[in-house]
């Protein structure tokens, strides 16, 4: 009979000890988090009617930021995006369905449509059903659409009944280069073209030329810098319901 030594081969003691230390570790991590949570404060003119009725009529002045307990400090928020961002494209499981834009100058351009659990891509209308309202998001520096951010707004608007789908520039990440002009800061009439695009084939009824579903947009960073851009100039002519910028550089939406 051979005997098994399984204090050599498991160390339970040892083991637990470990358990302890990284239990520790939690319960100090959801103790500083909950330390550095603060009530969000605004700033915003308080002429603009719009702005005052929003911020009234909603819950935004009562959120409360808390961070998460393996970000506690920006350096670990950073890396630890970087991680699951890396994660989420290796083992993700989103689906696309792409349609392809051409500019005028024969620029490519796209918008990656989430397909949905019915396994519904791009906007579909059926008579009697009820028509889910257009969210297109405008993704950062990085283009594409397999950002994270994009993917965290997209999965709560699917769940709240939205059709999601990510404006695609010039080269971006999968699309070809079919035009000397690449896309920068301030090259808003891009987004101008995707938007018509999606308001002209999906937003307006054919035959009623009327409005038949609402249509939104959100821009990061970048893409809300030229989101910003494209609403400046189109004024009133802009199809969008309501449209919302985060972390926009001001500077230039201002210049």
């Amino acid at each position: 009979m051979i005997e098994t030594n399984l204090d050599n081969i498991f160390n339970f003691a040892e083991t637990c000890f470990w358990w302890k230390v990284i239990a520790c570790m939690l319960v100090l991590f959801q103790l500083i988090a909950h330390y550095q949570k603060s009530k969000i404060t605004l700033h915003y003119n308080k002429l603009n009617k719009l702005n005052h009725e929003f911020i009234e009529n909603s819950n935004i002045k009562n959120m409360v930021y808390r961070p998460w307990i393996f970000a506690i400090t920006p350096f670990l928020g950073t890396l630890v995006y970087l991680i699951i961002e890396t994660l989420q494209k290796v083992l993700g499981k989103w689906n696309f369905d792409r349609e392809i834009i051409i500019a005028e100058d024969g620029g490519t351009m796209g918008i990656d449509w989430y397909v949905d659990s019915d396994g519904v891509g791009r906007p579909v209308f059926k008579e009697g059903e009820k028509p889910k309202p257009i969210l297109i998001l405008v993704p950062g520096l990085g283009g594409g659409s397999t950002q994270m951010y994009t993917h965290a707004l997209a999965r709560v608007a699917q769940l709240r009944g939205f059709k999601c789908g990510t404006a695609l520039f010039r080269c971006s990440p999968t699309l070809p280069i079919t035009s000397v002009k690449l896309t920068c800061s301030t090259s808003w009439e891009d987004i101008q073209d995707i938007v018509d695009y999606v308001n002209n084939r999906y937003i307006i009824d054919p035959i009623t030329k009327e409005k038949r579903v609402r249509f939104y947009g959100y821009g990061t960073s970048l893409g809300a810098n030229l989101l910003g851009l494209y609403l400046c100039h189109s004024k009133q002519q802009c199809p969008f319901d309501a449209a919302s910028l985060f972390c926009p550089p001001y500077d230039i939406i201002g210049g």
